[in-house]
């Protein structure tokens, strides 16, 4: 064979190899500059204080000056931005070792939703509100009544809003307010919506509750048919536990901020020789309508003082004495409801202490005994519904704890 021939296919294999070579460099290296690589940017979060303005919160950041009345353009679309909270917070994202910025995102105290404005490369801006992604929990609490509910309950981690719930729902059937008793046991079982951007609680549902005395235990689930026809609390034998007069003329939803502001006070109730009974407690704490009715009366009564009288079903009348002064709008022909605040307590009239006169009549003379008064339960779960309540029922029985029949009842 011809040896230049050899060398020029050896020296032509050797070039065709090396652009091969070069080739395959070229695409590796466009595979590396290519490749997805998780951004890089820094987040500046800062926290609104308390009487904190937004402007002067935007100065606390490495915002640009120039871009304030944009920021404050944009998120007037969704909020009053003379309202804001200690707590509210915002986070800025920014290029790397840059002040130029891509995303600013608001997030109100206390709201599973946030605000967010973004800018692109060219500074085009667009803005919108989101939802932030929730878990939901399960929680079961309970504990056993030392000296008074409302401070048990709080000690075993349960929210108020959820302990106000509670008392509500067995408000037609028992005086929580008052007549709690030490040994008393109480549970609930309620699921917590938690936003997991600030781990806070923005919602909750009661799902079943329970108290106990030694007389008698009371339970109550929440259920909703599959047509949500029917809703609300029924006991074990899907009966409804809401009654069309209150134990009561306070509720713990009323006095909540009374607890939080002083903490516990007692309420003093006993009954008087003509059947009305008398609740200490302290000035300006709200008094509710027992059930729903028309007020009859609102005036100065003399020596019973301010004085609210409310007609409900079967010619029954509710009174409420001594007020220091009646709820907005509360006159003769209005329609209350139920829990409806109508006044709040003081010492008016002929009397020597801070108290409420109640009392409950029929016929407009005949006193009642409002301890002993007789209530049937508003609803009851209809047939149609009957096996889709008692497969509920049986979903929580451990919770009950006592033993469930056929029928799902006690």
């Amino acid at each position: 064979m011809n040896v230049n021939k050899v060398f020029r296919y050896t020296a032509f294999t050797f070039l065709c190899l090396a652009i091969v070579a070069i080739i395959l460099d070229i695409k590796v290296s466009g595979l590396a500059i290519y490749s997805p690589v998780e951004p890089t940017f820094d987040t500046q979060k800062i926290v609104i204080e308390q009487n904190d303005m937004l402007a002067t919160s935007f100065a606390l950041s490495r915002l640009p000056v120039l871009d304030y009345d944009l920021i404050l353009k944009h998120l007037k679309q969704y909020m009053d931005l003379n309202d804001i909270h200690a707590g509210d917070f915002f986070e800025i994202s920014f290029y790397p070792d840059s002040d130029s910025w891509f995303s600013f995102a608001y997030y109100p105290v206390g709201a599973n939703k946030f605000y967010l404005i973004k800018k692109d490369k060219k500074g085009n801006i667009t803005s919108s509100m989101k939802m932030l992604a929730t878990d939901f929990i399960t929680v079961v609490k309970g504990g056993i009544v030392e000296d008074n509910l409302w401070r048990q309950m709080r000690e075993s981690g349960i929210d108020p809003n959820v302990i106000s719930l509670f008392a509500e729902i067995f408000s037609g059937q028992i005086d929580l307010l008052a007549d709690a008793q030490k040994g008393d046991a109480f549970k609930v079982l309620y699921e917590q919506e938690i936003v997991r951007k600030k781990n806070m609680v923005t919602n909750f549902r009661v799902v079943a509750v329970q108290y106990k005395t030694d007389r008698r235990t009371l339970n109550a689930v929440y259920f909703k048919s599959a047509d949500e026809r029917e809703f609300g609390y029924f006991d074990l034998r899907g009966r409804s536990v809401k009654r069309e007069f209150l134990a009561s003329p306070f509720t713990y939803r009323q006095l909540a901020p009374y607890f939080a502001k002083y903490g516990w006070f007692p309420i003093s109730k006993y009954t008087l020789r003509n059947l009305s009974m008398e609740f200490v407690t302290r000035q300006g704490v709200p008094v509710v309508s027992v059930a729903d009715g028309i007020v009859k009366s609102a005036f100065d009564n003399g020596d019973f003082g301010n004085q609210v009288v409310i007609v409900h079903k079967q010619d029954i009348e509710s009174s409420y004495a001594h007020l220091d002064a009646f709820a907005p709008n509360i006159r003769a022909g209005m329609r209350v409801a139920q829990g409806q605040v109508i006044g709040y307590v003081g010492r008016t009239g002929f009397t020597d202490k801070t108290h409420l006169l109640f009392d409950v009549t029929q016929s407009g003379y005949r006193p009642l005994l409002f301890s002993n008064f007789a209530q049937l339960p508003t609803d009851t779960i209809d047939a149609a519904s009957r096996t889709e309540f008692q497969e509920l029922v049986k979903k929580y029985a451990d919770f009950f704890d006592e033993p469930l029949n056929k029928d799902g009842a006690q």
